[in-house]
């Protein structure tokens, strides 16, 4: 299962639409969830969980859907700090 990031499409973008028109392009998805920020405000940002297949890399060239400018990226990992033991 890839995770990938969907910025710049409104928050209130339905998950199908999403969901059909990543099928369109030929990626099955697996789940959709919108991103929130501290304060639980819904952001243009959603989290998809795509399905192993050999077009998984492709996804990351997507520029349009839903006749929209999109950008899509892997999440950042949380770097964190090694905790002290004493």
């Amino acid at each position: 299962c890839w995770v990938c990031l969907v910025g710049f499409l409104h928050y209130s973008t339905l998950h199908t639409d999403i969901t059909s028109a990543l099928a369109e392009l030929g990626h099955s998805v697996k789940s959709i969830h919108n991103a929130k920020n501290r304060n639980n405000c819904t952001l243009p940002l959603f989290f998809v969980d795509i399905r192993q297949q050999e077009n998984n890399n492709n996804i990351h060239h997507i520029t349009y859907l839903l006749n929209t400018i999109v950008k899509i990226e892997k999440p950042i990992k949380k770097k964190t700090w090694p905790t002290a033991m004493s």
